[in-house]
C-alpha cells in the first residue's frame, strides 16, 4: 500500500469489544469501517445486558461480562476517561470477592485490581457508547468473503452481498463460526489460527481452546439479604460465580421493582458436561440446568433450596465462551491478503485482552495502509495456557498464581545498549492473604530483567514502590530483575545483546508501535505480567509520558518531550 492512497474501507465482522474498540481507533486514525454483527438486540457479544419484563417491569441483567479490571496504563487511561463519562464506576471490594459453601465471603483484598461496572443499567452501556460512533450491521451472519478482480473484498451473507467492498476484513470474533468463515477465503495461515477446541481443562496443544459455560438467570419475589452483590464460588464443583443484579443496578432498585434478580454462572466443567446445541436446547435439558445450578447457588450462599421459590428463570449455554489459552501476538495481519484478526484469545480472557487486541489491529492496519508496516504480524503466533477463574482474567495474578514469580518470555530487542526493557511478570496480587506476593520475575531474552507487580497499593489506592531493578548478565540474554512497586525496576539492556532496534520517539497515527508503546504482550502471552505491572519499556520510578488522548498509545519510556509519571 502506499502512504498516499485514500483511506480504505474496513469490514469488522463481529461487535463484540475487540471489533468495536477497532472500529472506533481506525475512525481516529481517518479509516472507515463497517462493523457486522448477530445481535438480534444489541452488539456487544459476550459485553452484554438482557433485559427482561417480570410482573410488568423492565430488569436489567449482565449476563456474561461480569465486570473489568485495568492491568495497563493504556486500558486504565480508557478506563478513567469511562468513567468522567459516567459509563463505569468502581465496584466497591467490600462487597465483591469469594464464596464458600455456606455462604462464607471473603472480600477482594485492597491490594487486587479495581473491577467496574456500570451500576446503572449494565455493561451494554458502555458498549452502546463504543457502537454510537460506528456504522454497524446487525443481526446479519456474514458467510463469505469473495475476493474482486480489483483485489477487494465482498461480504456476503444470508444469501446476500453485503453493500460496498472492502479494502481489509477483520475477524473480531471465534468459535466455529470464525473457523468456518476463515476455511473458504484461502488464507490458511489465518484460518490455522481460529481453529478451535471446546474442551473443560487446557492443555498444551497448539489450538485455541474455548470452554462452554452455562449462564442462569433468575428473579425471587423477595431480597435474599445476603451481604455481598458479586462473587467467585469455590468448593462448589456446578459454579464460577453469583452476582445480585438489583444491588448492582441501579435501574432494578425504584420502588416498583419488587424482585430480586441474579445471575448465575456454572463452572467450565458443568458446562462441558452439558453442552448440547446452543441454538437449539432440549426442553429437557434447560430444565435439568436451571434446578442444578439454582440448588448449587443455594450450597454457596447458605440457603435452605426449598426457600428459593423463582418467579423467573432463564438459561443461557455460551458455546464459545472464555479463552483457556492465549497467542503471542496482540493482534494477526496477514500483509498479502489484507485480512486481520483480533480478540481477547490474542491476549488476555478478559475485557481489557479484547480492547488492546482491538486497539493493535487497528494501528497495525493504519500503519501497513500508510507503507510503514509492509509485513505480516502474528501469522507464527503461538498458544499458552492462560490460567484464569471460569468467567475471566481479573489480573489477581501478575505473572504466576498469587504470591510466585512469572517468566516474561523473549521480548523485542534493542540496538541501544542503554534503552529501558521489560522485566518479568511480577509475582501478582495475593488472593487469599493479607499482602501482595513477591514481585520478581526473569527478564526478556536480549534485555535486562525487571521485576513485575508485585508490591502493594495502599488503602487510598496510591502506587506505592521504590523502583528497583538490577541489570541483565554480559551476554544480553536472561536477567533476573526484583520489583518491590507497582512496576518494579528495569535494567539496561546488556553490551552487545541487540539487534533489532526498538523504535524512538514519538509514534505518527497510524505508525507500527513497539510493543512498549502499545501495552500488549510483545512476544508470549507471558509477557502480560510484564504488561499489567507498567513494565514494558519502564520500571517503578522510570519516566512515562501523558497523553492528551485516552486512546492513543502509551509512548516508549524516555520519549524527548513526555512528561513524568507521578
Amino acid at each position: 500500500m502506499v502512504a498516499n492512497a485514500a483511506p480504505p474501507r474496513v469490514a469488522i465482522i463481529g461487535g463484540g469489544i475487540s471489533g468495536l474498540i477497532c472500529g472506533n481507533r481506525l475512525k481516529q486514525l481517518g479509516l472507515d469501517s463497517v462493523v457486522f454483527d448477530t445481535g438480534k438486540n444489541a452488539v456487544g457479544g459476550r459485553a452484554s445486558t438482557r433485559q427482561v419484563t417480570i410482573q410488568g417491569q423492565k430488569y436489567f441483567m449482565d449476563h456474561s461480562t461480569q465486570a473489568l479490571v485495568a492491568t495497563t496504563e493504556r486500558f486504565q487511561r480508557m478506563v478513567t476517561h469511562w468513567e468522567g463519562l459516567d459509563l463505569l464506576q468502581q465496584w466497591d471490594p467490600r462487597v465483591v470477592g469469594t464464596l464458600q459453601p455456606g455462604g462464607r465471603f471473603r472480600p477482594r483484598p485492597d491490594t487486587a485490581p479495581k473491577m467496574y461496572i456500570n451500576k446503572k443499567e449494565g455493561v451494554s452501556t458502555l458498549v452502546s457508547h463504543l457502537a454510537s460512533s460506528l456504522t454497524v450491521q446487525q443481526p446479519v451472519w456474514v458467510s463469505r468473503l469473495q475476493r474482486r478482480p480489483d483485489g477487494d473484498f465482498d461480504v456476503h451473507g444470508e444469501g446476500r452481498k453485503f453493500p460496498g467492498s472492502f479494502q481489509y476484513a477483520v475477524v473480531a470474533h471465534n468459535g466455529k463460526c470464525a473457523d468456518k468463515l476463515m476455511s473458504t477465503a484461502n488464507v490458511p495461515a489465518i484460518h490455522a489460527l481460529l481453529k478451535v477446541k471446546f474442551q473443560a481443562k487446557p492443555s498444551p496443544q497448539q489450538v485455541m481452546q474455548l470452554s462452554s459455560i452455562w449462564v442462569l438467570l433468575v428473579a425471587f419475589p423477595a431480597p435474599l439479604k445476603l451481604p455481598w452483590e458479586g462473587a467467585f464460588t469455590e468448593g462448589v464443583p456446578e459454579l464460577s460465580w453469583a452476582a445480585n443484579n438489583s444491588a448492582k443496578m441501579q435501574a432494578n432498585r425504584s420502588p416498583a421493582h419488587s424482585q430480586e434478580v441474579w445471575t448465575i454462572i456454572s463452572s467450565r466443567e458443568f458446562g462441558a458436561a452439558h453442552k448440547v446445541p446452543q441454538e437449539n436446547v432440549p426442553p429437557q435439558k434447560d430444565a435439568e440446568v436451571k434446578a442444578l445450578l439454582l440448588a448449587a447457588f443455594a450450597r454457596a450462599a447458605g440457603l435452605d433450596p426449598s426457600s428459593l421459590r423463582p418467579t423467573y428463570m432463564r438459561a443461557q449455554l455460551w458455546g464459545a465462551a472464555v479463552p483457556m489459552n492465549v497467542a503471542s501476538s496482540p493482534c494477526v495481519l496477514d500483509a498479502e491478503s489484507r485480512i486481520g484478526i483480533c480478540g481477547d484469545w490474542l491476549v488476555s480472557p478478559s475485557v481489557e485482552g479484547a480492547a488492546l487486541s482491538g486497539l493493535a489491529l487497528a494501528e497495525q492496519i493504519a500503519a501497513h495502509h500508510n507503507g510503514t508496516a509492509p509485513n505480516s504480524v502474528g501469522l507464527d503466533a503461538h498458544f499458552t495456557v492462560k490460567p484464569t477463574p471460569a468467567i475471566g482474567d481479573f489480573g489477581d495474578g501478575g505473572g504466576g498464581s498469587s504470591g510466585s514469580s512469572g517468566n516474561a518470555a523473549p521480548g523485542p530487542t534493542s540496538s541501544r545498549a542503554s534503552e529501558n526493557a521489560a522485566g518479568g511478570g511480577g509475582g501478582g496480587y495475593s488472593r487469599r492473604g493479607p499482602g501482595p506476593g513477591p514481585g520478581s520475575g526473569n527478564g526478556g531474552r536480549g534485555q535486562a530483567g525487571g521485576g513485575g507487580r508485585g508490591g502493594a497499593r495502599s488503602s487510598a489506592g496510591e502506587r506505592a514502590g521504590n523502583g528497583n531493578g538490577n541489570g541483565g548478565n554480559g551476554n544480553g540474554r536472561n536477567g533476573n530483575g526484583n520489583g518491590d512497586g507497582d512496576g518494579g525496576g528495569a535494567g539496561a539492556v546488556a553490551e552487545g545483546a541487540s539487534r533489532a532496534a526498538t523504535p524512538q520517539g514519538p509514534t505518527p497515527a497510524g505508525a507500527p508501535l513497539h510493543s512498549s508503546q502499545l501495552s500488549a504482550p510483545p512476544r508470549r502471552p507471558a509477557a502480560v505480567a510484564a504488561m499489567a505491572a507498567g513494565a514494558a519499556g519502564a520500571g517503578g520510578g522510570a519516566a512515562r509520558p501523558k497523553s492528551a488522548s485516552p486512546w492513543a498509545p502509551v509512548p516508549a519510556a524516555g520519549t524527548p518531550g513526555t512528561q513524568q509519571r507521578r
